[in-house]
């Protein structure tokens, strides 16, 4: 019985583990998702026209960072 509740606690704290784990993913992503949102914010909001290869690259990163195998 003491042998059952043990490896269920066991498997709780690698869960608990992956989960934590799979958060700071999670903040990273984000982190780097809003880095890239302002860097094209700065762009659009500029004074001067923003360069369109300039444009299409950090859109092209964008997309490519939220549909890397994402799912928000």
């Amino acid at each position: 019985m003491l042998r059952a509740k043990v490896s269920v606690f066991l498997e709780l704290h690698r869960k608990n583990r992956q989960l934590e784990r799979m958060l700071t993913e999670e903040q990273t992503h984000c982190t780097e998702l809003g880095g890239r949102l302002a860097a094209l914010e700065g762009v659009l909001t500029g004074d001067v026209p923003p360069d369109l290869v300039e444009l299409r690259t950090l859109v092209r990163e964008l997309r490519q960072l939220v549909t890397g195998g994402r799912m928000f």
